[in-house]
Protein backbone atom coordinates (compact mmCIF):
# COMPACT_ATOMS: atom_id res chain seq x y z
CA UNK A 1 0.00 0.00 0.00
CA UNK A 2 1.35 3.77 -1.12
CA UNK A 3 1.89 5.50 2.22
CA UNK A 4 -1.50 7.92 2.18
CA UNK A 5 -4.76 8.02 1.55
CA UNK A 6 -7.82 10.02 2.17
CA UNK A 7 -10.63 8.25 4.44
CA UNK A 8 -13.35 8.15 1.01
CA UNK A 9 -10.42 7.19 -1.02
CA UNK A 10 -7.90 8.57 -3.12
CA UNK A 11 -8.34 11.58 -4.26
CA UNK A 12 -11.17 12.61 -1.95
CA UNK A 13 -11.28 15.84 -0.50
CA UNK A 14 -12.07 14.71 3.05
CA UNK A 15 -11.59 17.08 5.44
CA UNK A 16 -10.29 14.08 7.58
CA UNK A 17 -7.24 12.27 5.95
CA UNK A 18 -5.98 8.83 7.05
CA UNK A 19 -2.43 7.89 7.10
CA UNK A 20 -0.95 4.39 6.81
CA UNK A 21 1.72 3.56 8.17
CA UNK A 22 4.13 0.91 8.78
CA UNK A 23 4.82 1.07 12.55
CA UNK A 24 8.39 0.22 14.44
CA UNK A 25 6.16 -3.37 15.07
CA UNK A 26 6.32 -4.05 11.50
CA UNK A 27 9.26 -3.14 10.58
CA UNK A 28 10.82 -5.23 14.12
CA UNK A 29 11.95 -2.47 15.35
CA UNK A 30 14.39 -2.22 18.26
CA UNK A 31 12.84 -0.19 21.50
CA UNK A 32 14.87 3.22 21.87
CA UNK A 33 17.75 2.58 24.24
CA UNK A 34 16.70 5.78 26.62
CA UNK A 35 13.68 7.96 26.91
CA UNK A 36 13.15 10.13 23.79
CA UNK A 37 12.64 14.07 24.07
CA UNK A 38 8.93 14.57 23.34
CA UNK A 39 7.93 16.64 20.84
CA UNK A 40 5.37 18.79 21.05
CA UNK A 41 3.00 19.74 18.19
CA UNK A 42 2.49 21.67 16.39
CA UNK A 43 5.93 22.07 14.54
CA UNK A 44 7.23 24.65 12.88
CA UNK A 45 9.27 22.59 10.39
CA UNK A 46 9.52 20.00 8.22
CA UNK A 47 13.15 18.84 7.38
CA UNK A 48 13.80 16.56 4.35
CA UNK A 49 17.00 14.62 4.35
CA UNK A 50 17.75 11.45 2.63
CA UNK A 51 19.64 7.69 4.96
CA UNK A 52 22.21 7.94 2.75
CA UNK A 53 22.18 3.89 2.06
CA UNK A 54 21.46 1.90 -0.89
CA UNK A 55 17.45 2.40 -1.98
CA UNK A 56 15.06 -0.33 -1.17
CA UNK A 57 12.68 -1.83 -3.65
CA UNK A 58 10.68 -4.22 -1.68
CA UNK A 59 9.10 -4.55 1.69
CA UNK A 60 11.04 -6.75 3.13
CA UNK A 61 14.54 -5.19 1.82
CA UNK A 62 13.02 -1.88 3.10
CA UNK A 63 12.58 -3.58 6.79
CA UNK A 64 15.98 -5.09 6.39
CA UNK A 65 17.60 -1.19 5.73
CA UNK A 66 15.46 0.48 8.03
CA UNK A 67 17.01 -2.77 10.98
CA UNK A 68 20.61 -1.52 9.38
CA UNK A 69 19.81 2.55 9.91
CA UNK A 70 18.68 1.90 13.41
CA UNK A 71 21.66 -0.21 14.41
CA UNK A 72 23.97 2.31 12.65
CA UNK A 73 22.47 5.60 14.72
CA UNK A 74 22.04 3.49 18.34
CA UNK A 75 25.17 1.83 18.16
CA UNK A 76 27.60 3.00 16.19
CA UNK A 77 26.30 6.73 17.13
CA UNK A 78 25.77 6.38 20.13
CA UNK A 79 21.78 8.00 20.06
CA UNK A 80 18.40 6.52 21.46
CA UNK A 81 16.84 5.41 18.69
CA UNK A 82 16.74 5.76 15.37
CA UNK A 83 17.00 9.74 14.53
CA UNK A 84 14.20 10.47 12.14
CA UNK A 85 10.08 10.96 12.74
CA UNK A 86 9.44 9.19 9.50
CA UNK A 87 10.86 7.44 6.68
CA UNK A 88 9.66 6.81 3.03
CA UNK A 89 10.86 4.11 0.75
CA UNK A 90 10.26 1.61 -1.64
CA UNK A 91 7.14 1.95 -3.39
CA UNK A 92 6.12 5.35 -1.28
CA UNK A 93 5.81 3.53 2.11
CA UNK A 94 5.79 5.65 4.99
CA UNK A 95 7.93 4.04 7.91
CA UNK A 96 7.13 4.91 11.85
CA UNK A 97 10.66 6.44 13.14
CA UNK A 98 10.15 8.30 16.18
CA UNK A 99 6.94 9.15 15.33
CA UNK A 100 4.83 11.85 15.79
CA UNK A 101 5.56 12.17 19.59
CA UNK A 102 9.21 12.61 19.96
CA UNK A 103 11.82 15.06 19.04
CA UNK A 104 13.98 14.19 15.83
CA UNK A 105 17.45 13.44 16.81
CA UNK A 106 20.27 15.34 14.51
CA UNK A 107 24.06 16.42 14.57
CA UNK A 108 24.69 19.62 15.95
CA UNK A 109 24.65 21.43 13.41
CA UNK A 110 21.12 20.87 12.63
CA UNK A 111 19.90 20.30 16.48
CA UNK A 112 18.92 23.49 17.38
CA UNK A 113 15.65 23.05 15.44
CA UNK A 114 14.94 19.48 16.96
CA UNK A 115 12.10 20.70 19.53
CA UNK A 116 10.17 22.44 16.29
CA UNK A 117 10.81 19.96 13.27
CA UNK A 118 9.62 16.53 12.38
CA UNK A 119 12.00 14.89 10.03
CA UNK A 120 11.20 13.03 7.24
CA UNK A 121 14.26 10.79 5.49
CA UNK A 122 13.48 9.15 2.22
CA UNK A 123 15.53 5.61 2.23
CA UNK A 124 18.00 6.20 -0.54
CA UNK A 125 21.52 8.15 -1.29
CA UNK A 126 19.78 11.14 -2.94
CA UNK A 127 23.11 13.57 -3.01
CA UNK A 128 23.07 14.25 -6.45
CA UNK A 129 19.58 13.24 -7.72
CA UNK A 130 15.84 13.32 -6.53
CA UNK A 131 14.01 10.89 -4.80
CA UNK A 132 11.71 8.83 -7.05
CA UNK A 133 8.69 10.23 -8.09
CA UNK A 134 6.46 7.90 -5.35
CA UNK A 135 8.58 8.64 -3.12
CA UNK A 136 8.17 12.66 -3.24
CA UNK A 137 4.64 11.63 -3.68
CA UNK A 138 4.19 10.22 -0.36
CA UNK A 139 5.99 12.82 1.56
CA UNK A 140 3.68 15.53 -0.53
CA UNK A 141 0.94 13.29 1.01
CA UNK A 142 2.45 13.93 4.65
CA UNK A 143 2.90 17.22 4.68
CA UNK A 144 -1.24 17.64 3.01
CA UNK A 145 -1.81 15.26 6.35
CA UNK A 146 0.17 17.11 8.88
CA UNK A 147 -1.33 20.57 7.78
CA UNK A 148 -4.97 19.18 7.70
CA UNK A 149 -4.83 17.30 11.28
CA UNK A 150 -2.82 21.26 12.43
CA UNK A 151 0.09 19.08 13.45
CA UNK A 152 2.19 22.16 12.20
CA UNK A 153 1.49 25.52 12.19
CA UNK A 154 -0.36 27.37 9.32
CA UNK A 155 3.04 29.31 8.07
CA UNK A 156 5.91 26.73 8.27
CA UNK A 157 9.33 26.00 6.29
CA UNK A 158 10.11 23.03 4.46
CA UNK A 159 13.84 22.72 4.93
CA UNK A 160 16.01 19.97 2.78
CA UNK A 161 19.06 18.63 4.25
CA UNK A 162 21.73 16.58 2.68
Amino acid sequence: MVGLTRSQGPGSASEDPQMFVVTRKQWNAHPPGKKTRDLSLPVANIRFTHTGTSPCGTFDECKKTLKKIQFEHMDTLGHNDICHNFMIGGQGWVFEGRGWSHEPDMPSMYSEGNSQSLQIAYIGDFEDEAPPPELLKAAMEIVVYITRKRMIFHFFKGIHLN
